[in-house]
């Protein structure tokens, strides 16, 4: 029921609760990569990625270079 009622919450954000999760998880953790953030998350990079993509595309989420890593970006 609680799953039902949040869904119909942000379902006007065009935010799924995959989405949302991602989304709460980096307001407490800016500036995370997404290997911590799969490993937080307990999903695979992959799906992550497929995740993170569809948000950085709808403005919801940013990526920025990672100094420590070129090949990781860090998300806010």
């Amino acid at each position: 029921m609680r799953r039902t009622a949040f869904d119909l919450m942000v379902k006007p954000l065009g935010v799924t609760r995959a989405q949302w999760w991602v989304i709460a998880h980096l307001s407490r953790h800016d500036g995370m990569v997404q290997t911590q953030l799969a490993e937080l998350l307990d999903t695979g990079k992959a799906s992550l990625g497929a995740l993170l993509d569809r948000l950085e595309a709808t403005g919801f989420i940013e990526r920025r270079p990672e100094p420590t890593d070129g090949a990781q970006s860090a998300y806010s």
